[in-house]
């Protein structure tokens, strides 16, 4: 009995609203809701107007959720693209590295077991391996997206050299490092004023980020990459002159270090 006077009641209220009763407001004239999803970005501009962004430092502000991992293959992608377009106009062939793969521990590849808080580009498999726990929950969430770009583009950026022959005793250990950060900058340049990044000055966050590096962490320690001024000059160098700068006897002349051999495998490459 209680639910069919619930029922008859509520069906009357309807009739009585529908012919207008008890509001002058036709329901046909309500306002539209502007942010239906509610993550605060309104539907005039929201790509995703019914699924909420998820807000996580990248392209957050197109009112889609993002998967980390599905953008960072498209950072490894265009990284590729890039250089064999090079290696193309230099009439050499650039080879892809063979994998990209996260890791959350210590985990063994043919180059020996990874530690975490890292990432590595192993010469046996042409592999890149990260630790996604410093890439997406320590990089990303502080620096945007230009912290998981800039690991990424180095990694590959080992692989070109490897590729060119600018291995050890070629040139030293902390050389080889300084020229894949600085061939990484010579990416970030190549996505400066497009939308691939949503940071507007990528090179100011890198060098923000190399400053703020932990120095226990085995990817920022000085003792094998180089220290943050020379880090940071050399991203600069591959900003400004591209991939010439980064291959030049003037690039390595820039960081003596404890072994140079030159560049005699280089030629006029780049």
């Amino acid at each position: 009995m209680r639910l069919m006077v619930a029922l008859t009641t509520i069906g009357l209220l309807g009739l009585w609203a529908a012919c207008g009763g008890g509001s002058a407001v036709d329901p046909s004239t309500r306002p539209h809701d502007p942010d239906p999803d509610g993550d605060g970005i309104p539907s005039a501009i929201d790509a995703c107007p019914h699924t909420a962004e998820n807000f996580n430092n990248f392209f957050d502000g197109d009112g889609c959720p993002d998967i980390p991992s599905d953008y960072y293959d498209l950072i490894q992608r265009d990284v590729e693209l890039m250089w064999a377009e090079l290696f193309t106009v230099d009439q050499l062939t650039y080879t892809p590295i063979t994998q990209f793969q996260a890791y959350t521990q210590p985990i063994g590849t043919p180059c020996g077991v990874l530690p975490m808080y890292s990432a590595f580009y192993c010469t046996l498999d042409s592999g890149v391996y990260y630790d996604d726990n410093m890439v997406t929950n320590l990089l990303l969430m502080q620096y945007g997206d230009a912290g998981p770009a800039f690991v990424f583009s180095h990694e590959v950026g080992h692989h070109v050299g490897h590729q060119l022959g600018l291995w050890p005793p070629s040139i030293s250990d902390k050389q080889k490092e300084l020229m894949a950060d600085c061939f990484a900058g010579v990416w970030l340049a190549s996505v400066a004023g497009t939308d691939f990044l949503e940071v507007v000055d990528a090179d100011k966050a890198v060098a923000r980020m190399l400053a703020d590096g932990d120095q226990t962490w085995p990817w920022f320690s000085p003792n094998e990459h180089g220290t943050v001024l020379q880090r940071q000059t050399a991203v600069g160098l591959g900003l400004q002159r591209g991939a010439s700068g980064c291959t030049s006897q003037e690039f390595l002349n820039m960081f003596p270090m404890e072994q140079q051999a030159g560049l005699a495998l280089i030629g006029g490459r780049f």
